[in-house]
């Protein structure tokens, strides 16, 4: 229910904040703009104060800059209980704001509804303030005492691949947020036990990135500069901006060529994601390689994108499908696979690390076995980019698909990789602009690999932004990356399992990343997730794409699953084992829950 609305005019002045003309003029450009300011509180940030009391009005707008925090304590609190006729006003203030007083401020005005038009003078703001019930937000930003935020301004630096991901979440109002971890900075901040636990239940923490891995800031910069500078279409002008727009699009190719260890960039062919990647392999590879009788081996454990294209090229060609099993320690069972395979085998497919087990699967000996019978090997890194080491030299397989969305990048772009003689044998998929060498009314020639592949005005500024996210994993490291990853699923796992009775963890232990997928004994994963989002965690529920693997291990209701990103801190590692425990307490406590 919205209670009330507040204007305010006024300019970003900071450098890296500032809204152009240009850019105020569109919308959506300022909208992301001044988003991203208030989120993360860079220059400016309002005091809201209720117009039907005047006395709190004229004390709101009386208060200096070194005493806002008590103001916006006492104004939100006004906020919170004022009639629904109620007129809220803003009243601007430059401020700069300690990392703490960020962490409070940002997730109260990721909850307000922004309207955005430019003037001349600036940009006009409107916030809508939706009612909450719960006001122990209030009451917990109240205890927050001046000294407590001020001694966060000498507090030292994160390390430099946390600080490159410190805006991950700020830009989605419905993602997590990266909490300031004062037990990591040794901070004492004079609060007791039950005061922190209550104020950090109200942080929004998101813990689903196998779905969607959030985008940090330096992502949405590229994607936005493209559309702001840069913005033409691709191979098709000689004008500079169409230049501009081509060297960005092919250097995102080569850094993709680059993160996977191809031998050339003309080996990356852009897709909507890996679901398109592979139904292309099926309609060009499968339509010429795959006849009656022919086999393709795919996994119990496989996404639903890796099996369908192969159900219908299999029908089509009266082809067989085989599916290797997981084993009683929840991996790929290798010595299935061997029992499967024979000289009709023409595919291998499987995952790179499964999105509901978590695990990685040993790629390189699935490799070996394949091409000693002859077969291709496809593997799906889409759980494994952003996760783990992904070198198709060294994995040994033939194809790779991934998607942007589960790298740090945008939706609506992904890519396949296949070695150049096996790309080069495929006929074109789709036919349009750019897969062409030449056209006349009778025929037409096609252009190589990638081009061939790529019918129609590609999905320029989502290719950039999948280049960028590249060059911050890069700047990370992934030997890095994999090794936090292994770390978080080994604490997950091994806690859950010691502090949580009844829990059932699907897959096993050994290589495990920072995915964990569970269920409580005789409890309904959704109930389960339901209680944990009213913790302010956001977790998967469902089948998660793999439902065929939840029917083999006995969860036909599916599981609940957790999935951590770089942007994680060891704190929220530590929330959600905590959460998990006392969701698990609450509903033993609730025999009417309990199956």
């Amino acid at each position: 229910m919205i209670i009330g609305l507040a204007r305010s005019s006024f300019s970003l002045s900071s450098s890296k904040s500032s809204i152009s003309k240009r850019t105020a003029s569109n919308s959506i450009l300022a909208r992301r703009g001044v988003q991203r300011a208030l989120a993360s509180s860079v220059s400016t940030s309002p005091l809201v104060s209720s117009s039907s009391s005047s006395s709190s009005s004229s004390s709101s707008s009386s208060s200096s800059s070194s005493s806002w925090r008590s103001s916006f304590s006492t104004t939100r609190t006004e906020l919170l209980h004022a009639p629904k006729s109620s007129l809220l006003t803003v009243s601007p203030l430059e401020l700069s704001l300690s990392p703490r007083a960020s962490s409070r401020l940002a997730p109260l005005l990721r909850r307000c509804r922004i309207r955005m038009s430019a003037t001349k003078s600036g940009i006009n703001m409107e916030l809508e303030f939706a009612r909450r019930d719960d006001t122990a937000a209030v009451t917990n930003i109240k205890k927050i005492n001046d000294k407590n935020l001020d001694d966060d301004d000498n507090d030292g630096q994160q390390n430099s691949h946390e600080s490159s991901l410190s805006s991950t979440n700020t830009y989605n109002t419905n993602g997590g947020n990266r909490n300031n971890d004062d037990n990591k900075k040794g901070k004492n901040t004079g609060r007791n036990g039950g005061e922190e636990e209550k104020e950090e239940e109200l942080a929004s923490l998101y813990l689903d990135n196998a779905r969607w891995y959030k985008m940090p800031e330096a992502v949405l910069g590229a994607i936005d500069s493209y559309y702001s500078n840069d913005n033409a279409n691709v191979h098709r002008g000689a004008h500079w901006l169409a230049a501009k727009a081509t060297e960005g699009y092919e250097n995102a190719r080569q850094r993709i060529a680059q993160l996977v260890g191809a031998a050339d960039y003309t080996e990356i062919v852009y897709t909507r994601g890996a679901t398109e990647a592979i139904n292309l392999l099926a309609s060009t590879w499968g339509d010429q390689q795959v006849h009656e009788g022919d086999e393709i081996i795919l996994s119990t454990m496989e996404h639903h994108s890796m099996i369908l294209p192969w159900q219908r090229l299999a029908a089509r060609k009266k082809a067989v499908l085989k599916y290797v099993r997981v084993d009683e320690n929840g991996s790929y069972d290798l010595r299935h696979l061997k029992e499967l395979l024979s000289p009709r085998t023409k595919l291998v497919g499987l995952c790179h690390a499964s999105n509901v087990l978590g695990t990685l699967n040993p790629i390189e000996k699935v490799s070996q076995l394949a091409r000693e019978s002859g077969a291709l090997v496809l593997v799906d890194a889409s759980q494994t980019m952003a996760r783990a080491q992904v070198n198709v030299r060294e994995l040994g397989c033939d194809f790779l698909v991934a998607s942007g969305h589960k790298m740090m990048g945008p939706t609506g772009i992904g890519f396949l990789w296949g070695k150049y003689k096996l790309l080069d044998m495929m006929q074109p998929w789709q036919g349009g602009g750019e897969m062409i060498d030449e056209v006349f009314l009778e025929r037409s020639t096609y252009a190589p690999p990638p081009g061939r592949f790529e019918a129609g005005t590609p999905a320029i500024a989502e290719a950039i932004g999948i280049g960028a996210a590249i060059g911050i994993i890069m700047d990370i490291g992934t030997r890095n990356i994999q090794m936090r990853e292994e770390k978080i699923g080994a604490k997950l796992f091994s806690e859950l399992k010691a502090k949580v009775p009844g829990i059932e963890i699907l897959g096993g232990e050994a290589n495990r990343l920072g995915i964990v997928s569970f269920n409580l004994e005789g409890v309904p994963p959704q109930e389960v997730e339901r209680r944990l989002r009213l913790k302010g965690i956001k977790v998967g529920v469902g089948f998660h794409e793999a439902q065929p693997l939840h029917h083999k291990l006995g969860f036909d209701q599916g599981s609940v699953r957790v999935s951590f990103s770089q942007s994680n801190t060891e704190k929220d590692v530590e929330r959600l084992i905590r959460s998990v425990t006392k969701v698990a307490e609450d509903i033993r406590n609730d025999q009417t829950l309990v199956a």
